[in-house]
């Protein structure tokens, strides 16, 4: 998934601090460290399409993988998602500074042909930053959709391929229209 280099940040030691101060607060079960042994581990743990449970895939130390290795539900990533879309609050309390959220909604641009023009924050893309649509894009299919001007989150726990931006176009053809009536 994506947010293990963003808990890193805002908690330290990944996943045990992000089990208390971001999981624990939004209701998402507490994850657990995996780490792979062997190359084939970590090619199978990378590729496998079941779904894995919530675990975190970690260093020989126990430090979670940035930018990908969390595993959640698309119910967990939407609670991320909602939030993100609330500004650092869930249920009525501040669980993350509406700072932070805003620094790392902050995009710069990306000088690469291959990223379609989006620009990027810590670990979002800016889909569409006239409207301030941003998303988490995962590995392999997870993502955490945020339009803020429509009030919606959108997330997507799945095995998508063939490029990591095809969910986002799906998201906003298939699903998002639905959402909004």
């Amino acid at each position: 998934m994506v947010f293990s280099g963003v808990g890193e940040a805002m908690f330290g030691y990944a996943p045990n601090n992000a089990n208390e101060y971001l999981f624990a607060p939004l209701g998402i079960k507490q994850h657990k460290n995996y780490y792979a042994k062997t190359a084939e581990e970590h090619k199978a743990f990378t590729i496998e399409k079941t779904p894995k449970g919530n675990v975190w895939f970690c260093d020989p130390d126990g430090l979670g993988t940035p930018g990908y290795g969390l595993c959640m539900s698309a119910e967990d990533m939407a609670k991320i998602g909602l939030l993100c879309l609330n500004n650092g609050h869930y249920n009525g309390k501040q669980i993350i500074s509406s700072q932070w959220i805003k620094e790392m909604t902050t995009f710069r641009k990306v000088e690469s042909k291959y990223f379609r023009g989006m620009d990027y924050g810590y670990l979002w893309w800016g889909i569409d930053n006239e409207k301030n649509i941003y998303s988490a894009i995962g590995n392999s299919g997870n993502v955490i959709y945020i339009n803020p001007q429509q009030n919606i989150v959108i997330s997507v726990a799945s095995y998508f391929k063939p490029t990591i931006f095809d969910r986002v176009d799906f998201i906003q053809e298939y699903i998002e229209p639905f959402v909004r009536e």
